[in-house]
């Protein structure tokens, strides 16, 4: 699947944002819209699955504990939860106009998600007429903020299917509906720069020791694209120290470290691309990092592509 257009509103940053025909290849408006465009697909995925929820918001800024947030959810799908930093809030959404933030996007299914949609018609007869004249999907998830900040009501305002539209919450809301939402939530994947480099490397080594052929296949192919360009890191290695296995480049089993500051991104990238494989990827790139962002396109194309869609998100001025 991948994303055809989106309209964001009430973010701080992007109080109004609306962009379509979008294609396999995405490139928003750089510095801070970018980012706000990023920040609502992550408000997205946290709306379609309460187990990413913690994590998104995390990653926002807008929680530093996951076992602060209060998370109210039901069918695995999250409703109400609580948030202690205010301040945290305030610099997330436009509170000059509205407390309330919403994405809205627009997916259209690639063949293997059209084939479970067409699963799923056997037990919802109007997803046979949906189906019929047009496959798009069309999600639209909102976050309101109480008066004080401290907690925040979330909920789906518009779900549908070939412009047939279902309940998206209450005891209204078809039962297949929400592990479909669920399954929209882990095909889009941000790559986050403030993950510690320890838990990617983690899953790195541990595809490389995976006794699955597939898992092991992707991270060969991540090991060499390291070596190759943009990255010319050396191949991938591995050495065992004193705080456990470490990654290593080249024959001369360099450090991430020695590699200088751009390692450390590549290996973000480069797992994401090749284990993570989400349907859709959005990457934020430095400044000068065109020989990346080419890379990232080309994951998305030919009979190895491991992506759908890429939005990359560049530097630029606020």
């Amino acid at each position: 699947m991948y994303l055809t257009a989106i309209e964001v509103e009430g973010l701080r940053a992007a109080p109004a944002f609306v962009a379509g025909d979008w294609s396999r290849e995405v490139h928003p408006p750089t510095g801070l819209v970018g980012v706000a465009v990023a920040d609502a697909l992550d408000l997205l995925v946290a709306s379609l699955d309460a187990e990413r929820t913690p994590r998104v918001l995390r990653r926002l800024g807008l929680a530093h504990r996951a076992d602060a947030l209060d998370l109210l959810e039901v069918d695995h799908l999250p409703e109400q939860l609580a948030l202690y930093d205010p301040a945290a809030s305030s610099a997330f959404v436009d509170l000059d106009t509205t407390r309330q933030a919403t994405v809205r996007v627009t997916i259209a299914p690639d063949p293997p998600f059209y084939g479970r949609l067409r699963e799923l018609a056997v037990r919802e007869p109007r997803l046979v007429t949906a189906l019929g004249e047009d496959p798009d999907i069309t999600l639209k998830a909102g976050w309101i903020w109480s008066h004080d900040l401290s907690m925040v009501a979330v909920g789906l305002s518009e779900v549908a299917v070939g412009g047939v539209a279902f309940p998206g919450t209450g005891a209204e809301r078809p039962p297949w509906l929400a592990p479909l939402l669920r399954e929209i939530a882990g095909r889009l994947w941000r790559v986050d720069p403030c993950e510690p480099l320890a838990e990617v490397t983690e899953r790195l080594y541990a595809a490389s020791v995976s006794h699955d052929a597939d898992r092991r296949h992707r991270y060969e192919r991540a090991a060499t694209a390291l070596a190759g360009p943009p990255f010319a890191l050396g191949r991938l290695a591995w050495v065992r120290g004193a705080s456990g296995v470490e990654p290593r480049f080249g024959d001369a089993l360099l450090t991430a470290r020695q590699c200088g500051h751009a390692a450390a991104g590549a290996l973000r990238l480069v797992e994401a691309v090749h284990l993570r494989a989400p349907d859709v990827l959005i990457a934020e790139l430095p400044g000068g990092a065109e020989a990346r962002a080419a890379w990232l396109v080309a994951a998305t194309r030919g009979d190895d592509a491991t992506l759908e869609q890429v939005i990359v998100i560049g530097e630029g001025a606020p």
